[in-house]
C-alpha cells in the first residue's frame, strides 16, 4: 500500500464541510485518509 500525499491529506475542515466527500474518497481509493489541523497530522481514517 502507497499513500499518495496529494490526494490522501485532508483538512479536518474538508470533513466538517462535506464530510461524504473525505469518505468516498477512503472508500474508492483504498488507503488511509490523513488529516490534519492547522497541518498537523491529528488522525488517520
Amino acid at each position: 500500500m502507497s499513500v499518495e500525499f496529494s490526494e490522501d491529506v485532508a483538512p479536518l475542515t474538508d470533513l466538517k464541510v462535506n464530510p461524504g466527500r473525505v469518505v468516498r474518497h477512503d472508500a474508492e481509493a483504498h488507503r488511509p485518509v490523513l488529516l490534519t489541523s492547522r497541518g498537523r497530522g491529528v488522525a488517520v481514517m
